[in-house]
């Protein structure tokens, strides 16, 4: 059993990706086994706040070059397994650390050399959430697999704070989800407890 959490690479795409990713992405959603997908954020050592994170995408010709470590990125193991269908959005910093203007977002495929994902985490929970580390090494990207970059070369650079902001809102979508699953593990745990407690009164079948 698998759960499928699509919303926010997905979101991302749908809002910042160019009228061919898009439709690049919705071909592969439209198949028997849909696409793998992941958004990659987390680090070692940083969480939700993008500034502080240290993998980093660098312009060399007409690649981008992506190295890091990502880690907890929900899918990573099923963008790998989907391949050419596998899409992991995969944030960056193309300038100094901490400098906001230089966070930008780039779709990294499943097949891609350089993209490889770590053993899945053993968690208390949530058991069908493929959940592992991504390491980025000398992963190499083409240019327009940046995401919002198609609106900068049209726009140009003042373009960069509104596709920042796209990607920043991208973060709320799937808050709703997330909050809705920890209602209904709690709910479930509180009815488990309150059997226990008043019907069974045994755990394991020991007494309370």
């Amino acid at each position: 059993i698998r759960m499928l959490g699509p919303g926010l690479p997905l979101a991302a795409i749908v809002r910042a990706g160019s009228p061919q990713q898009v439709a690049e992405v919705r071909r592969s959603m439209d198949r028997d086994y849909p696409a793998g997908l992941a958004f990659g954020l987390t680090e070692p050592n940083v969480g939700s706040n993008a500034l502080d994170i240290t993998t980093t995408a660098k312009a060399v010709g007409d690649l981008w070059v992506l190295n890091g470590t990502k880690e907890f990125i929900t899918g990573a193991g099923l963008v790998k397994e989907a391949g050419e269908h596998g899409y992991a959005i995969i944030l960056a910093q193309t300038m100094n650390h901490g400098n906001p203007v230089g966070i930008a977002a780039f779709i990294v495929k499943g097949d891609n050399h350089g993209y490889t994902v770590g053993s899945s985490y053993e968690k208390r929970g949530l058991h069908g959430s493929d959940t592992r580390p991504v390491i980025l090494d000398n992963c190499r990207v083409p240019l327009d697999a940046r995401l919002g970059w198609h609106t900068v070369m049209t726009e140009g650079f003042g373009a960069l704070p509104k596709v920042a902001s796209v990607l920043k809102a991208t973060l709320e979508t799937t808050r709703p989800y997330v909050a809705a699953l920890a209602l209904g593990i709690a709910t479930r745990a509180y009815d488990i407890a309150l059997y226990a407690a008043t019907q069974a009164k045994q755990v394991k079948g020991k007494p309370l």
